[in-house]
């Protein structure tokens, strides 16, 4: 991942990224919601069952801004190049403004973009390598009473 540029880009490298992530995050998902309603009572499974799908919510809402940020900050100086030489970002994201420009800042747009999201992809692996490991360090217990008809039903 220590390319310095667009033309060097390997995909591969982005599809092992993405596939990590969604072992960590997919396998994750599941374990925490199951493990959740296991440590309540079967009336209060409904509560924790929407809290965790809340958290999960507000977490990727909060990834997302995080990791955008993360994108911005890492592409500024790059940005503010562009923009010194004419070229606004918004243009630079345009396909019919695109097609004017020189070859030279072609290149100095994808390596931007490219600069700032490979460090986004390696901090989603971290945090997806994060969340594989906790998932793998939960404990396995069996229930602590046996679960009753009336509750079943009544749940």
């Amino acid at each position: 991942m220590a390319k310095s540029g667009v033309n060097d880009f390997d995909p591969s490298e982005a599809d092992g990224v993405l596939a990590i992530t969604g072992f960590g995050f997919g396998s994750s998902s599941m374990a925490y919601l199951l493990g959740a309603q296991d440590a309540v009572d079967y009336h209060q499974r409904g509560i924790v069952t929407s809290t965790v799908s809340f958290c999960r919510t507000i977490g990727g809402s909060m990834g997302v801004g995080l990791l955008g940020a993360g994108f911005n900050v890492l592409s500024h100086d790059r940005l503010n190049d562009l923009t010194r030489g004419g070229v606004s970002p918004a243009a630079a994201l345009d396909p019919h403004t695109q097609a004017g420009l020189p070859p030279e800042t072609l290149d100095l747009i994808r390596n931007t973009i490219a600069g700032g999201l490979r460090w986004v992809f390696v901090a989603m692996l971290v945090v997806a390598v994060g969340q594989l490991i906790a998932t793998l360090m939960m404990r396995q217990r069996l229930p602590v009473a046996a679960v009753r008809v009336a509750d079943a039903v009544e749940a």
